[in-house]
């Protein structure tokens, strides 16, 4: 592939690209596919801190939604098998896979390089919290047991710390 269609690919497959690079490298900070998901959790926590709640449209980002639909336009436009994200199951499989890997060496971001209104840094883990965040995700969900776990860690400026995490 030349240099020319991967810098295609990229612009076209953004998220994408910002997963990839999540699962191979310890730090992104330089990776400006990173930026409009740290403005939207900026201003979903905005949001939330307003009474307003969080918006359904980043409540489907944080389910990895867009990854996984970008995933599938690019396997199909590439004539590659797309069982991976189809199947539920192969889906929620490697999805568990893909987050341990990542919250192995979290990435943080902080404001020194993205100027956000509220986090001052924001982190994705593995890490079970306890407490209210979790009761709410599960009072979400229901009952049923989830195969994927994944939480986001938000430092606010102010030096509280929010957790929000989800199933999938």
């Amino acid at each position: 592939m030349s240099e020319g269609d991967r810098r295609n690919l990229r612009r076209e497959f953004p998220v994408l690209k910002l997963f990839c690079d999540w699962a191979v490298h310890i730090n992104i900070e330089w990776n400006r596919e990173a930026e409009p998901l740290l403005r939207e959790f900026d201003g979903a926590v905005e949001s939330a801190k307003a009474g307003n709640g969080i918006p359904f449209s980043f409540l489907q980002f944080l389910s990895l939604s867009h990854f996984r639909d970008e995933f599938a336009r690019f396997l199909h436009v590439n004539g590659l098998p797309s069982r991976l994200v189809e199947d539920g199951d192969a889906w929620d499989l490697f999805l568990n896979l893909y987050s341990a890997v990542v919250s192995d060496c979290p990435i943080t971001y902080t404001k020194a390089q993205i100027a956000f209104k509220l986090i001052s840094k924001l982190t994705l883990t593995k890490d079970v919290p306890e407490g209210a965040s979790y009761a709410f995700v599960r009072s979400l969900l229901g009952e049923e047991p989830h195969s994927v776990w994944m939480n986001w860690r938000i430092e606010l400026m102010d030096g509280t710390v929010e957790n929000w995490p989800f199933y999938n």
